[in-house]
């Protein structure tokens, strides 16, 4: 859906998918940091949703159709659960530049990462980090499960520095 990899300064690349009400849709995001500045960060939007930050069930007010009765309300969207983070290490001699070789470097260790944490949401910029974890030259993994509201199209965007790609 996403496309944003490559070794870059923050950038932002967007998607977009329709998507019906009920489906549960699971969302993968992977990342690459190599070296200098760093950030992901994953926002969403869809019917009757602004666009923020796609996390763990985030409370919003949903709007209804102007030609509707109904009252607005609020209603949790986003994830069922917490994003599952996984983390490893990548090393430097396969001089990696692309998120699919990182996962490539790695592959005989994607059942074992150096870390793996449950986070609410995927908002790492500049100094932040994600504790115990690497500062540079990392691969990430991501996933959760989407709770789809409203049938309609939703957009995606990954904001990132380095490489990131969402699925």
């Amino acid at each position: 859906v996403v496309n944003n990899d490559g070794l870059h300064g923050m950038r932002t690349r967007r998607g977009h998918r329709h998507l019906a009400a009920g489906a549960k849709p699971k969302v993968r995001v992977e990342f690459y940091q190599g070296w200098g500045g760093k950030g992901l960060q994953v926002y969403w939007k869809g019917p009757g949703i602004p666009r923020q930050l796609l996390q763990h069930m985030a409370p919003t007010r949903i709007k209804i159709p102007i030609n509707s009765n109904a009252l607005p309300q609020h209603r949790l969207a986003g994830l069922l659960h917490p994003w599952t983070a996984r983390f490893w290490n990548v090393d430097q001699a396969y001089k990696v530049k692309y998120v699919t070789q990182a996962l490539e470097a790695i592959k005989s260790r994607l059942n074992q990462p150096n870390k793996e944490v449950d986070i609410t949401s995927i908002n790492y910029y500049r100094k932040s980090r994600w504790e115990g974890t690497f500062t540079t030259y990392f691969a990430a993994v991501f996933s959760g499960i989407l709770d789809v509201p409203h049938s309609g199209m939703y957009y995606f965007w990954t904001r990132s520095d380095d490489g990131s790609r969402l699925m």
